[in-house]
């Protein structure tokens, strides 16, 4: 439930990332785009995962 709360500050974190990159001497318009879209699919997958998991029950035994 805690990786839940986080997913959205390590979404700050992959958007800002690129944004914050220096005009002159960083990478590419292109690199910046592959950058924010790649964090992008981080978020989603991370997403889909925890769903996932936290939609399964609980092992037998353990409350």
């Amino acid at each position: 439930m805690d990786a839940v709360r986080l997913l959205p500050f390590a979404g700050i974190a992959f958007f800002a990332v690129p944004i914050l990159w220096p005009v002159q001497g960083g990478p590419s318009l292109a690199g910046r785009t592959a950058a924010l879209f790649g964090g992008w699919i981080i978020l989603i997958l991370g997403a889909a995962m925890l769903a996932r998991a936290l939609g399964r029950p609980p092992p037998a035994g353990e409350d």
